[in-house]
Parts: C-alpha cells; structure tokens; sequence
C-alpha cells in the first residue's frame, strides 16, 4: 500500500520509470491530501509534506476512525 502511496505522491513515477500518466493522478486527486479506503485500509497522500501515510485495521463498523487518527495526532504533530 506505501508503494502505491508513494506513485501517487510522485505523479505516477516509480523508480525512474513513468508507471501512470502525471495527468491522470493530477485528475484522479483532490489539491490538499488524498485518501483511498477499502475496508478500514487507508493510504492517505500529503505532497506538501512528502508524506505517504499507510493505516491498515480490521475497523470495518467505524472505516473514519483511521482518519481521526491521521487529522487529530500526526496532523496536529506537524506544523503545516
């Protein structure tokens, strides 16, 4: 999951090599962080920071509390 995070976060490029099109993550993506869900599994990607953040859970009744988590302490913990 970090390594797909890491794709998105270098505008499709992985090792050298251009894997997706820059113009389909631009389009794919929201400006400020990005996140994609499955099943409480969540890679949340901050280009301001050069940040992937990967949150793997069995939370499947409250799939937001991994986000709580991402906004609430490592958010707070960095100056933006």
């Amino acid at each position: 999951m970090a390594k797909f995070g890491y794709l998105f976060l270098n505008k499709g490029n992985f090792n050298d090599k251009q894997i997706i099109s820059e113009q389909w993550i631009n389009e794919s993506t929201a400006p400020r962080y990005k996140t994609y869900e499955n099943i409480g599994h969540y890679i949340i990607i901050v280009p301001e920071l050069n940040m992937v953040v990967v949150f793997t859970s069995r939370i499947y009744n409250n799939s937001l509390r991994p986000m709580h988590y991402f906004k609430n302490y490592i958010v707070e913990s960095i100056e933006m």
